[in-house]
């Protein structure tokens, strides 16, 4: 964590000057909570008219620090916005998530000095560290991604680190198998718990800088959100994703590595004007040991996304395909670096209906100046796709089956764009690329 802890150089000071102009612990704080005497100061030297200061949380005491820490939220909150500040040391959440709620935490910020400002999650608490938004069943329509109606907005994370507890991955077998709802260990767990941070109906969410580790479910996992952003970040060893998405817009994640996740690196499901862009996943499918398909395992994995782009990522040892699409429309996946995964390289995959057949096709996708090194399948598949789907300057090399293929079916609509059509739709068709080499 050293390297994280450069790249966020945040000392308590710096903290607390950015802090100054925005709604803090004024007057009295809640007890056990410290009132920076300097930060109004600091807020008149930088030039801002509001005399404010920041609320911090002491660190390493004993017991649940779930309560100390929400008490300042909800202060923060109150005020119509702040900043919750969480000096360097252990912080134990022992009961419930950290809350962030529509019309309570509207535009609220907490921060740590870096890695050293640790929320451990109890053994066995079938909760997230933080939940921002709903944790109710339904979701009205309202909160459908791109409405901000009923959705909490203007929360900022960072500057911390957050580790699960999770216990022995190998003893569950995948995601809804019987085995796995027969798993005492992870019994009780749905998308809303055991995660890092969960997002649920929230819109201008910022998450930087945080380390997220050894979580009984996802890394970050938002669900209904409008306006995320996640940066500089690095995950390691949740045991699903480290980030995953659903019905979202306008997700932007960059510059997050993500290392050994037992499903995927990076998942969205389905998601509209979504960005991953310089994000490094090392080695996904980790803990998925008993009987699936390594398709199931992949370093990037987006599904339903519509005017998106995929670019320059590094993706490494994947247990399956590094970058797989499927029902992807007007996307740009481009300058991404595969190399060594156990399946294919970058696959355009379709979106089956219940009813079955090659429908729901991936099109109008731009593929183009990828390389993908090493695999021990395709470089490039696209599966039964529609019209319009270009691939150019890709390179490939060192991999079990060379080039750039298109599989036609007999319901495959249309042309393999690439320069042919689908000839012969019982057959696979070769499209080569003049930049290939294998």
């Amino acid at each position: 964590m050293g390297n994280l802890d450069r790249l966020l150089g945040v000392t308590g000071i710096g903290l607390m000057l950015v802090f100054a102009g925005i709604g803090g612990c004024s007057g009295s704080c809640p007890t056990g909570h410290a009132r920076d005497a300097g930060a109004a100061g600091a807020a008149s030297e930088a030039g801002t008219s509001s005399e404010s200061a920041s609320c911090s949380v002491p660190a390493d005491q004993p017991g649940d620090a779930t309560p100390a820490i929400q008490h300042c939220i909800d202060q923060m909150g109150a005020l119509g916005g702040g900043a919750v500040f969480l000096v360097g040391g252990q912080y134990s959440i022992d009961s419930d998530h950290l809350r962030f709620q529509k019309g309570k935490h509207d535009n609220v910020r907490l921060s740590g000095a870096g890695t050293t400002t640790v929320l451990r999650l109890k053994p066995g608490l079938a909760k997230s560290a933080i939940l921002i938004g709903s944790d109710g069943i339904d979701l009205s329509d309202s909160c459908i991604a791109g409405s901000t109606d009923v959705a909490v907005t203007g929360i900022e994370i960072d500057s911390l680190r957050i580790v699960g507890n999770l216990g022995n991955p190998l003893d569950c077998c995948p995601v809804d198998s019987a085995a796995w709802h027969d798993c005492e260990l992870y019994a009780g767990s749905t998308v809303l718990t055991r995660n890092g941070i969960t997002i649920r109906c929230a819109a201008n969410v910022t998450i930087s800088n945080v380390a997220i580790e050894s979580t009984n479910s996802g890394g970050i996992v938002a669900d209904h959100a409008y306006k995320l952003l996640v940066e500089n970040a690095e995950i390691t060893s949740p045991l699903v994703d480290c980030f995953a998405s659903n019905f979202t817009e306008g997700t932007v994640v960059r510059n997050v590595t993500c290392n050994a996740p037992g499903w995927s690196g990076f998942n969205a499901d389905p998601a509209t004007n979504l960005t991953f862009d310089g994000n490094k996943v090392n080695g996904s499918g980790t803990f998925y040991r008993c009987p699936d398909t390594p398709w199931e395992r992949p370093g990037i994995y987006a599904r339903g996304v519509l005017g998106s782009t995929i670019v320059r990522n590094l993706v490494t040892s994947s247990s399956g395909v590094g970058i797989y699409l499927s029902g992807a429309s007007s996307d740009v996946i481009s300058d991404n670096q595969v190399a060594n995964s156990t399946k294919v390289g970058i696959v355009l995959d379709y979106n089956p209906p219940a009813t079955g057949g090659c429908v729901n096709g991936s099109s109008d996708n731009l593929l183009t100046g990828n390389e993908v090194t090493g695999g021990s399948d395709y470089a490039v598949w696209a599966v039964c796709p529609s019209l319009g789907n270009v691939a150019s300057a890709n390179v490939c090399s060192g991999n079990g089956k060379p080039g750039v293929f298109f599989t036609s079916q007999p319901s495959c609509r249309g042309a393999c764009d690439c320069g042919a059509t689908c000839a012969d739709p019982s057959k696979m068709l070769q499209i080569t690329d003049g930049t290939c080499t294998d």
